[in-house]
């Protein structure tokens, strides 16, 4: 429950971010008043891997937070969020791009997200057990 949670309220900020910042980044890359996209993303563009970036982040924080805060079957937790949306994913449309990199970034994005932010958490629980046995004087 808080991998989802946390993941909602870090894509909500990121979200907001980007939505603010586009439009002057928009207008120093192309010269031009920003012009709002009509229909969905193209996947073949920039703005598109910009989006699956701020999907990856939250997704991060997301398994980051379920080993903080879910802490019986932590690793059960994550693997199951990551399994689900996988396969809801695999269930949905198919991205309308020939290029396989951008679609095992799509299908992929979620799973390892949620694996790397529980890694994350691995290893900044294993900082914090270090640095504690440091102050206690163990070696």
């Amino acid at each position: 429950m808080a991998a989802i949670v946390s993941h909602y309220l870090v894509l909500f900020g990121l979200i907001l971010c980007f939505w603010l910042l586009r439009p002057f980044v928009w207008a120093a890359i192309y010269g031009v008043p920003f012009q709002p996209v009509k229909g969905p993303m193209d996947p073949n563009s920039g703005e598109w891997l910009v989006s699956q970036a701020i999907g990856f982040l939250s997704w991060v924080a997301g398994g980051f937070a379920a080993c903080r805060w879910d802490k019986a079957g932590s690793r059960r937790s994550v693997l199951i969020v990551g399994v689900i949306f996988l396969v809801l994913m695999s269930l949905g449309p198919a991205l309308e791009t020939r290029n396989l990199a951008r679609q095992a970034i799509f299908y992929i994005e979620i799973p390892l997200a949620l694996g790397i932010g529980w890694l994350l958490f691995r290893c900044y629980e294993s900082r914090d057990a270090v640095l504690i046995g440091v102050e206690a004087g163990e070696s």
